[in-house]
Parts: C-alpha cells; sequence; structure tokens
C-alpha cells in the first residue's frame, strides 16, 4: 500500500513542515516507486535542515548509486566519514562505489577490514563473495555467499550474488530459483527482474 503510504507522509510533512525523519521516510519510499527526482528533493530539503545526518547522506548516496551518478555518491559518504570515521554503513557503501568503479583491489582490502571488526555481518560477507565474482574467482565468491546464506538466510542480496555468480557459470535453473527467492524476500530492485529476464 505505497500510495497510501506516500499520502500519509504528505498528510504528516503538511502537520510538521520539514521534520527530517518524516522527509527521510518520504524520500525512502518514492526511490522505491522509481520517483528518483522526487526523493532527491526529499532528501535535498533535510540535508539543509541537518547537515550532519548520517542515515539521510547514506540513503542519498545510496539513491545516486541507484541513478549511476558514482561521484555525488561518493561525496556523500566521504561527508559521513569526516564526522564519523568510524560508520560501518559508509564504510561499506564506500567500498561498494569503488567494486562498481571497477576497483576491486581497493574494494576488497575496506571489506575484509571492516569483516574483522564484525566477523558474522552477512552484508560483508556477501560484498567480499561479490567482489570474487568481479575478479571471476567463482569457487571463493561462492564460498562467501553461501556462508552469508547460513548466517542469515533472508538476506535477499545475497540470493542476487548468488544468482549472479550462477549465470557466469551457466546455470539458469539454479540462478532463477536465487532470484525469484530474493523477490519473494522483499527485493524490488529493477536490476533483479532484468537478471531474472536472462534466465528464461
Amino acid at each position: 500500500k505505497q500510495k497510501e503510504a506516500l499520502e500519509s507522509y504528505n498528510m504528516a510533512d503538511k502537520l510538521n513542515p520539514n521534520h527530517v525523519d518524516v522527509l527521510n521516510n518520504r524520500a525512502s519510499l518514492k526511490r522505491q516507486l522509481k520517483d528518483y527526482k522526487g526523493s532527491l528533493e526529499d532528501y535535498g530539503l533535510s540535508v539543509k535542515i541537518d547537515p550532519v545526518n548520517e542515515e539521510t547522506l547514506i540513503n542519498r548516496s545510496h539513491l545516486y548509486k541507484v541513478m549511476g551518478d558514482t561521484v555525488s555518491a561518493m561525496k556523500d559518504l566521504e561527508s559521513v566519514l569526516k564526522f564519523k570515521p568510524g560508520s560501518l554503513p559508509a564504510r561499506n557503501n564506500y567500498a561498494d562505489v569503488l567494486m562498481n568503479q571497477g576497483k576491486c583491489k581497493e574494494a576488497m582490502k575496506i571489506f575484509v577490514e571492516l569483516l574483522d571488526e564484525q566477523p558474522n555481518e552477512p552484508i560483508l560477507i556477501n560484498n567480499i563473495g561479490d567482489v570474487y565474482m568481479k575478479l571471476k574467482d567463482y569457487t571463493k565468491a561462492m564460498e562467501y555467499v553461501n556462508k552469508a546464506i547460513r548466517i542469515k538466510g533472508t538476506y535477499d542480496t545475497a540470493y542476487v550474488t548468488r544468482g549472479e555468480i550462477y549465470i557466469r557459470l551457466g546455470e539458469l535453473g539454479k540462478a532463477k530459483k536465487d532470484f525469484q527467492k530474493a523477490i519473494k524476500l522483499g527485493c524490488d530492485e529493477t536490476r533483479v527482474f532484468e537478471l531474472l529476464d536472462k534466465c528464461n
């Protein structure tokens, strides 16, 4: 009931204008609805009100990444790391952007450092698997992704990563099952549906 939720956020904004939590939640919902322009406007207003809000900057950086604007994504993450150098989500997302830029060794270094700090964090374990996949070491990639799934069987992104590995290995049936599992768990990224189409 996303449209009803959006109406509720709009009403909340009218009753309590420029409240950071309301703006952030509405921005997140607009992103899910693919209203990227509206989402950016809400995040931008939120940043003006509270320039050092970690959640706002990290979420906006994710939106920029989805939009393909890695430069702006990096700027938001660097802003967070200036006032909160130890931020795990900012460091993780920074490494993720590096990986998407093809800087796999730099990304791996950060992911490994983070995993040393939080050894059972499935997001980090999956991300290392993702780097190995991009380096075409599919055995290592599968090892890490399967470990992430063992730790948290409801982690949708790990199924997406494993599905991508299966595609590269030519096992389209297994890939299809993993993408369907990710969608069932709530993953609504456009990329997952595009990957699922490749399996048909």
